[in-house]
């Protein structure tokens, strides 16, 4: 019985890191945190079945630098994600999604966008 209740607690602690930013992206990740807050953001939102309960992994992220004028640089980022769900509660599967985002050097307001979210299972 103390096995079990040791199990239970630690899948109620996994799964309450699921979807944080630890979580979600790895350690080296390129991304910035404001980015990585606006698309944790976005994801919740665009694909709720396949970010509940067990979250996104950050697989890869490639960046494009757009060096614009005198010394303005903005980052273009293509961010794979790993994404386990239960497509019948009980079987679990895997897909990824494939977002792109920007973050610009300088804009007035927000300088920050998610320009696409490629998933099979995200509106």
């Amino acid at each position: 019985m103390k096995k079990f209740i040791a199990l239970f607690a630690l899948s109620l602690s996994v799964s309450a890191l699921a979807n944080t930013i630890d979580f979600t992206f790895k350690k080296d990740s390129p991304i910035s945190v404001e980015l990585q807050q606006r698309l944790l953001k976005v994801l919740k939102e665009r694909c709720p079945e396949m970010v509940q309960p067990y979250g996104l992994r950050e697989v890869t992220t490639a960046v494009r630098i757009d060096r614009v004028d005198q010394g303005i640089i903005d980052r273009y980022y293509t961010t794979t994600f790993s994404a386990r769900w239960y497509f019948d509660g009980y079987h679990p599967s895997t897909s990824y999604i494939e977002v792109e985002s920007v973050e610009y050097s300088f804009q007035n307001g927000d300088n920050l966008a998610v320009l696409k979210i490629d998933g099979d299972r995200c509106n």
